[in-house]
Parts: C-alpha cells; structure tokens; sequence
C-alpha cells in the first residue's frame, strides 16, 4: 500500500505539472530582481545551466516529466531494446510497437534534447568564453552535451549540432559521421580542460550544480568521459574502423582511466520520489517486461531477474516471470496486466543510470577480442569481469556459477494470454565462454551479457542490437509499417520530427540527403553506423 500511494501521490503530480507546462525560458529564467552580481556571484550564472543538461539526457525532473520520459524511451528504446512491453492498446492497436510510428510522439527525444541541453550548453559556451576559472564548468558541459546528443543521433541519424543556435533560414543537419566525429574532439576538449584544472590544483568549484552522483570531482568526470569514449568509438567500428580503434585505445591510455567498479557508475540523481519507469508500470500499467527477456534470462536462470521483475500474477503462472510480445493486437487491457510488472531495479531508487562498469568491462572485452591494444585483459576476462561487476552492482551472489554454466539457453516463448503469439527461441547462445568458438560467437555472448546488465536503460541496447544484431531478439507480432519497415531486419530509427519538417523544412530534406544512396526518412532505413552483414 505504501508502494502504490508513493507512485499515486507521483502520478497525480507529474500530470499536474504536465498540464500545466511552462515555457522553456519561464523555466530557466532566473528569479526576479537578481542583479548581474548575485547572478555571477559563487558561479550562480553558470551553475544554474548544468542540472537542465543533465536531466534532460534521461527526463524525470523536468517540467511534464512522465509525458516526456514515456514518449523519449518507453514508446521508442524500451521497446524496441527488447526490455519490455506495452499492455496498452494505444491508437486502436495501431502505434510504434506495431512500427506504425507516431510523429506526434517521435518528436519528443529531439524536442527535449534541444530545448534543455542544447539550449543550455549554447548559453554555458557564452557565459564562461575566455574564462579560465570557468572551464571545468564548460568541460562537464561539454561531456554532457555529448551524452545526451549521442543518444539524439542514434535515434535519428543526423542531427543539428555544428551549427546550433545560428541564424541561418535553413539550419543545417550535420552528417552522422561528422557530428561523431565533433564527439570525439569535444571529449578532447573536456578531458584536456579538467586535466589541466587537476594539475594546476585548482579547487574544484562545480560543486552543486553537478546533479551526478559525481557531485563534481574532476576525475570521476574524466573517467565517465574516457568511458563513453569506448562506447562511442565501438558504435561505429563496422563503418569506420581505424577511427573506432584509435579512438578505443585513446580512451584507454588516458591516465585516469575508465569507469571500472560500480562505484565510479554515472548516476544522475532524480528530484522525483520515484522512478518513471516504476509509474508507468505499477502505477498506470502502462508496462511490462519483454518477451525477450524473458526467454533469455529465464532460460539462463539469471539470478538479476529478481531485481529486474516481479513475478507474475497470471493465473497458474504464479512464481513465475513472463513477459510480452511488442506489436501484438491487444482486445482487452485486463489480459496483460497479470504479466510482470517492473521489479525492485526502478523501485529501491529513482536515479537515472547511465552507465555502468558493467557496460565498460563488455566494451573493452570486445575491444579485446578485435585485437585492440591496451583493453588491459583477454576477451574473456573481460566479459567474466563484465558479469562479475553486474552482479556486484545489484548485490548478488552467485556470479562464479553462472558464469561457467554452458548448458543454460533462452527458452521458448509462450503467451498465456493468446497463443497465436507464441514463438520459439531465437538464440542458443550459451553463457560460459568458449575460446575455440567463432568471432561472432564470442561477440554474440558478449553483447547478450551487456543487454542484461544496462536494463532497464534501453537507448545503448537498442543501438547495440542494430550495430550487431545481439542479442537475437523476437520480431515485432503485428507489422504494421505499410512496407516501411521489415520484420526480419526490424525497425533501424525514427523518422525525423514533423516539428523539424514544419519549421525547418529545407534543413530537413538536406539532412535526407544525408542518410545516404538516397535512403528515405522511414523508420526502415539504417544508420551510417549500422553495416549490415558480417561484424568482423
């Protein structure tokens, strides 16, 4: 009772507050008759620019927060990650889990992005010009800028970045290529500026406006940037791999390292009592878990599934877990509510993780296994370190048994609730590493593994699974795409938002353009990262 009158109470405000929602200005307007001086006074004018950026990568404690949080992930890479499913019959079984996309809520990802992140990184980049003592401030911006966009381009393809905040008629979209490109040169930029700040031994001034669990130090920040190096620099290794290596053994090199315990994870605090994703599944029964995680961590037996999920309350499925398919045609609500709801993972915190050691250790694993120098370890002692950190994060024991089991294999599907659903198993992939087996079967177990540990973040599987095609999910049920997009090569991105074709309309068909070999702007076509065919 106390679970369902903190998520009520939470409800009620979060559809206040999205009812009621201001302007983004009237949001981020300092309070009234604050002279410059008070403004500039401990850094005020420039703290004030940090929090907005960095919750705006994941929304939950921002203005109509919920709406925002389930039309940016819940709707988009929750879904189509595999994680979870939705019980609602939105639109008359008619919406994006039926790859029927909705322009109406694929807006929201870029809408948010640019109304606080990059809106605020444009006035950081103003105010702290040529001030020395102001660079941390514009270095952690910088990171966080790089956070959230990538994740904006992942979902898009090319984005407005290099040029942001110009007044040019038609705005102009930068290359997918590119804007990773000015990625990297950012982290430089930010690495470089902290570096300097450590060894000048200057205090470290962010202090407050650093709403991570970071709470400013300098190092730590480096870390998560050295990290999220690896990570961008694995992104593109099919399509640009000289640049995806030298970048990974940049990141790696760095004197101060990488994320590498649970401790040092990036970790945004949230100013909610609860977790987004905790509302919309225990509080408006709006999800539930996937189908495909389901068969892959029951078939492993995995001992995180007690964190991730409740079990179900389906009649003669007591003690059990089971998930749901995406796209299927749903006649009553009522049928799927038995199915589990989201666990203890969105209920003991309403943090927002962004990432994790766990996910560093796959990446370097990888890494490892391309033959890249400086991962620090082999391929394998990696991804058993990888499992060992997920485990450690989530408080459990019994890592060393699961990982040497090499029998255990996701199961077939089966919907209690309409057997027309049912599917058989995908995937055999095993747990326990074989140094005898194939790349790709290495590199299968690899990203199965990551997949498990990023839950419940779901914008770097859903990108994992479209560069690699792991973990072998199960296609969408109901395609209703009209030919846009294909079941068996699922959906790739989201169309750009019709906000964007309204008021930038030549900067847009440009920006098509640049999807390549005259690819149209469906959900169908593939990323400039996303190479089909083999991964090695």
């Amino acid at each position: 009772m106390k679970r369902y009158n903190k998520i009520m109470i939470t409800i009620c405000t979060s559809l206040f507050i999205w009812g009621c929602t201001s302007d983004f200005e009237e949001v981020n307007t300092n309070p009234e008759g604050f002279s410059n001086e008070q403004l500039t006074q401990d850094f005020n004018h420039v703290k004030e620019l940090l929090p907005p950026m960095l919750y705006s990568i994941y929304p939950f404690s921002l203005t109509s927060s919920l709406g925002s949080y389930q039309l940016q992930g819940s709707l988009i890479a929750d879904v189509y990650s595999g994680y979870m499913g939705i019980p609602t019959p939105y639109r008359g079984n008619n919406n994006n889990t039926h790859y029927s996309l909705v322009d109406g809520w694929n807006q929201e990802p870029w809408t948010i992005a640019y109304g606080f992140n990059m809106s605020n990184f444009l006035k950081l980049e103003e105010r702290s010009e040529d001030n020395v003592t102001l660079a941390p401030f514009l270095a952690l911006g910088r990171i966080a800028r790089v956070e959230a966009m990538h994740r904006v381009s992942d979902i898009y393809g090319p984005i407005i970045f290099s040029r942001y905040g110009s007044s040019d008629t038609a705005t102009p979209f930068d290359s997918q290529k590119d804007v990773y490109y000015q990625f990297f040169a950012e982290l430089d930029l930010a690495v470089n500026d902290l570096t300097k700040a450590i060894n000048s031994e200057q205090p470290e001034i962010v202090g407050s406006a650093d709403v991570s669990k970071y709470a400013g130090s300098y190092r730590a920040w480096i870390k998560f940037a050295n990290s999220l190096r690896l990570r961008l620099a694995m992104r593109i290794v099919n399509a640009d791999g000289d640049k995806a290596r030298s970048e990974a053994e940049t990141a790696m090199a760095n004197e101060f390292g990488v994320i590498e315990s649970p401790s040092e994870n990036f970790i945004v605090t949230n100013t909610a009592s609860v977790h987004p994703v905790e509302i919309l599944s225990s509080g408006t029964n709006d999800v539930r878990m996937g189908a495909s995680i389901e068969s892959i961590m029951v078939g492993y037996k995995d001992p995180r599934l007690s964190r991730y999920f409740d079990f179900s309350t389906f009649p003669g499925l007591e003690d059990t877990y089971k998930g749901m398919r995406s796209g299927i045609n749903i006649d009553d609500k009522n049928d799927y509510l038995p199915f589990s709801l989201i666990g203890d993972v969105v209920e003991d915190t309403h943090d927002a993780l962004l990432m994790t050691a766990a996910e560093v250790y796959f990446l370097r694993a990888e890494g490892a296994l391309r033959g890249w120098a400086g991962m620090g370890g082999t391929a394998q002692f990696l991804y058993e370190t990888g499992i060992r950190s997920s485990f450690e994060q989530h408080g459990l024991a019994g890592a060393e048994e699961y990982i040497a089991d090499e029998s255990s294999k996701p199961i077939n599907y089966i919907d209690p609730a309409n057997k027309g659903y049912n599917i058989e198993a995908v995937s055999t992939a095993t747990i326990k590493w074989d140094e005898s087996a194939e790349p790709e079967v290495k590199l299968e177990k690899i990203i199965t593994q990551k997949w498990i540990a990023c839950f419940p973040e779901s914008n770097e599987p859903w990108a994992e699974f479209r560069r690699t095609g792991y973990p072998k999910l199960f296609p969408v049920a109901e395609n209703k795409s009209r030919g846009e997009i294909s079941t068996k090569e699922f959906i790739r991105r989201i169309n750009f938002p019709i906000t964007e074709k309204n008021g930038n309309p030549q900067g847009v068909a440009d920006a098509v353009k640049l999807l390549g070999g005259g690819r149209p702007d469906t959900g169908g076509t593939r990323l400039w990262w996303d190479v089909p065919g083999s991964n090695f």
